[in-house]
């Protein structure tokens, strides 16, 4: 018994010893990111649906959490990942051309999209590695405005919903850097190409600014008979940390 103790007491050692973290050893990873950049919406979300002309607030910065796997080889890796666009809240207040408050408006935003990456490793060392990528992926997003305490018609409260589909894709350098563990960080700074101009109503609205009723799946319009539009393109950066599997 006291051979058997003393025997697995000597291999101990064996069994205690950490992995060796290497990047380039390493070949799959889970992953989370959150970036941050200027955002081309603006007012895009309400903006010319009344006789309003100036809003006293707007979307100015897209944030983005990405969270998925990626899968490397010495050369190139692969990123399955989903993207979650959820821009801050905008509360504002709309006002005519002589400053007039007209109504209030809520407008609460929020994007999904299964994307792919692929990455071209230009440089990779044990402790840190410099990559090139590019990506796309199909983005949906759920608009939710709400209208009070309105001077103008239909003058109620009220709610429109708005929903659209639309492709996505970018690109971005990125440097990874071993940091404990088998946990690397990431630091990225890219771009983003992402336009809603197929926007539909989400849900029957029995009367809206021109007093006019509108049904689910009909096409979202501005004033002035154009579609309304939701531009979230624009330059990122992006901070993340992967884990790595094997």
């Amino acid at each position: 018994m006291l051979a058997v103790f003393f025997g697995v007491f000597a291999l101990a050692p064996d069994f205690a010893v950490a992995r060796v973290f290497d990047l380039k050893r390493e070949s799959f990873a889970s992953y989370l990111n959150f970036s941050y950049g200027p955002s081309a919406a603006a007012d895009g979300a309400f903006a010319g649906e009344s006789a309003a002309t100036g809003y006293s607030g707007k979307i100015d910065q897209n944030i983005v959490a990405e969270f998925g796997f990626v899968y490397t080889t010495s050369v190139i890796s692969w990123r399955f990942g989903l993207e979650i666009l959820k821009p801050a809240v905008v509360n504002a207040t709309a006002t005519d051309a002589g400053g007039a408050e007209l109504y209030g408006v809520k407008s609460d935003i929020l994007g999904v999209m299964p994307k792919i990456a692929l990455e071209m490793n230009f440089v990779t060392r044990n402790s840190y590695r410099l990559y090139l990528s590019g990506f796309a992926g199909q983005a949906s997003v759920t608009v939710t405005n709400t209208y009070t305490n309105l001077t103008v018609a239909p003058n109620a409260d009220f709610e429109m919903q708005y929903k659209g589909g639309a492709s996505a894709y970018g690109g971005a350098l990125g440097y990874e850097l071993a940091a404990f563990d088998t946990t690397s960080v990431l630091l990225e700074v890219g771009y983003r190409k992402l336009v809603f101009d197929q926007l539909t109503y989400g849900k029957d609205v029995a009367a809206d600014f021109s007093s006019a009723s509108r049904s689910a799946g009909d096409t979202v319009k501005r004033d002035g008979g154009d579609n309304r539009k939701l531009d979230f393109s624009g330059a990122y950066v992006s901070l993340g940390a992967r884990w790595w599997l094997f």
